[in-house]
């Protein structure tokens, strides 16, 4: 009786509340077969797509086995140990106003959550418009009036990770200094 063969068998790693792509090839000379799929979980699935999602609902390192059985009983097995879900950045940011120049600077202080990652890119809209944006980590720009602003940051890790933050900043008048000659 013949035997499946599992001949190909991959995933791609995912961000926290994505589903990880798994990709599968079995292949059988003759007959049929079914696919029990086993998850670190303790989920199971019977599907027979070659390329489906599965949402592991925790951060951290998971692990699948596909076990192929075909109409004769014949089985092979094969196991993935190393599927990462990633966490998603904490975004943050700082900033402080240059009283002598009248510039606002921010600062990127988004962390990415796992060891082997960084934050590799930032946007921001710095409240004035919707052009009022920047894709540097540490951004500068002067307001024009006084007045509350609502500054939002993107942060994305390498792996591409992403979350944002909305808070808002108080831009205060400036003073001007009027002398009089006597």
């Amino acid at each position: 009786a013949p035997y499946p063969q599992i001949t190909y068998l991959n995933h791609l790693n995912a961000c926290s509340g994505d589903s990880v792509i798994i990709k599968d090839t079995v292949k059988i000379s003759s007959g049929t077969y079914s696919n029990l799929w086993q998850f670190s979980n303790s989920d199971t699935s019977h599907t027979l797509k070659q390329t489906f999602k599965r949402l592991f609902q925790s951060v951290g390192t998971h692990a699948y086995q596909l076990t192929a059985t075909s109409n004769h009983g014949c089985s092979v097995t094969a196991t993935s140990t190393n599927v990462i879900v990633y966490p998603l950045p904490s975004v943050s940011f700082t900033n402080s106003f240059d009283c002598s120049l009248g510039v606002m600077n921010f600062t990127n202080t988004s962390v990415s959550n796992y060891s082997t990652l960084i934050i590799s890119s930032s946007s921001w809209n710095l409240g004035q418009s919707p052009t009022n944006t920047s894709t540097l980590f540490t951004p500068s720009t002067t307001y024009s009036s006084s007045g509350n602003y609502t500054i939002k940051l993107i942060s994305s890790s390498s792996f591409g990770c992403v979350d944002s933050i909305s808070a808002p900043i108080i831009i205060h008048p400036t003073n001007t200094a009027l002398f009089l000659k006597n």
